[in-house]
């Protein structure tokens, strides 16, 4: 079957870099119940956990910058290794210790190590497939994850009332066989990328150019930063609006509600993710991030829209799930192939670093007007900022044509270097 075919071809690294992250995503326990542990463990209000979460993003802000920097510096593998190992230990810490907000602060440390690795995967990820075969790596490792997401959050659903100390341990034991998969069977090499392979907007840069002046210099890929900003902002609320109206309406069981919606979200994800990176295989990334908002917006209004029936939360996820896909196959390789390869970790780290930056500042804004409506209309707020992401992503295609023109004429990129 030719959605299943599309992902053979690839490089060995990338079925080891699959298999390892369905295991280590088989203990997403504690992440998707964040939300719930801060309403129900500490007794926090909407726009309380809305500066928490955004204190916990600034504080990773460093890491992607750190982790971009030493992923072009000393090699994609090993700093994923090292900074698992390191976050894997503070996860066992914080399931022997009692739950207080030292606990907080040290899963929020372990997201720190855990949050320099994102530069290096992206990159690793590049470094070991060619232009063509872009789309379908980071579909296949994504894909991965979500194999072994499907159980963790209806696990740690179970495990969130009485034993959220195990939720701790396994997802840290999770990660650590997963790294351990990883470490043994990557090839350990500095920089992966092959100079044959690279795509017409991929050769390498002066090492001492910086990533931020090769962003500044294309107005897409500014506008690309905020696209991916306010877009993160829209998906943000699945982990913390969704939640806290499931909590508000449903009580205790809404933790339940909540960890079948997230695995849920991982089903969905691996039923249709070869299906929709074959599908859209001819539409262009930007088109791809305008389908993914419209999706994530439809989605969501469910939630607004039939707030007490439940199975409608199940049909708005599924409608933004499809989105979460498609904007996944877009984005990472919308700019890997406009960007030198020679700078591709520091290039992820800046980002990173902006639109976590714009996404926290938006989140707390978002948070404090939120806290003072219905979480039902606070849905309406969300739309808005869907349309602004619509907008923003129309002007970007406008300069992509220009700035990446090759990229748009197949007969000049098959024959053009520039």
């Amino acid at each position: 079957m030719k959605f299943i075919d599309q992902y053979r071809g690839l490089q060995k690294e990338m079925y080891v870099l699959f298999i390892g992250r369905v295991i280590s995503a088989l203990g997403t326990f504690i992440w998707p119940l964040m939300s719930y542990i801060l309403a129900n463990k500490f007794g926090l209000g909407l726009g309380t956990i809305s500066i928490i979460f955004v204190i916990g993003y600034g504080l990773s802000l460093p890491a992607v910058v750190i982790g971009g920097h030493l992923a072009d510096k000393i090699g994609r593998k090993k700093l994923i290794i090292w900074t698992s190992y390191i976050g894997v230990l503070i996860y066992f810490i914080c399931g022997i210790l009692p739950l207080t907000y030292f606990s907080l602060f040290m899963f929020f440390l372990a997201s720190f190590f855990f949050n320099m690795q994102g530069p290096a995967y992206e990159a690793l990820i590049a470094d070991k497939s060619t232009p063509d075969q872009r789309q379908r790596a980071f579909s296949l490792t994504y894909l991965g994850f979500n194999l072994g997401f499907i159980l963790g959050p209806s696990i740690g659903g179970f495990l969130f009332k009485d034993f959220l100390w195990l939720a701790f341990i396994l997802d840290g034991a999770t990660t650590l066989i997963g790294t351990i998969f990883i470490h043994k069977y990557i090839k350990d090499e500095k920089i992966g990328y092959v100079e044959e392979t690279l795509g017409v907007y991929e050769q390498a840069e002066k090492q001492s150019a910086s990533g931020l002046s090769l962003i500044l210099s294309k107005k897409s890929l500014i506008l690309y930063l905020l696209v991916s900003s306010f877009g993160g902002l829209l998906y943000m609320q699945t982990n913390i609006l969704l939640p806290l109206q499931l909590n508000s309406q449903f009580s205790d069981v809404g933790a339940k509600i909540f960890g079948m919606l997230s695995s849920y979200n991982g089903l969905i994800v691996i039923i249709f993710t070869p299906l929709l990176t074959q599908w859209l295989h001819k539409v262009t990334d930007i088109d791809k991030i305008w389908i993914a908002i419209v999706l994530f917006c439809g989605g969501m209004s469910f939630y607004g829209f039939f707030p007490w029936i439940i199975p409608m939360f199940f049909v708005g996820m599924t409608l933004f799930t499809w989105g979460e896909v498609v904007n996944t196959l877009a984005r990472s390789a919308y700019f890997t192939v406009r960007i030198p390869a020679s700078h591709r970790g520091r290039i992820s780290a800046v980002f990173s670093f902006g639109s976590t930056l714009i996404t926290g500042g938006g989140q707390v804004i978002f948070g404090l007007a939120a806290d003072k409506l219905p979480i039902a209309q606070s849905w309406t707020l969300v739309g808005l900022i869907g349309l602004l992401v619509l907008v923003l992503t129309s002007i970007m295609k406008h300069f992509d044509q220009k700035e990446f023109h090759l990229l748009y004429d197949k007969s000049e990129l098959a024959t053009e270097k520039v």
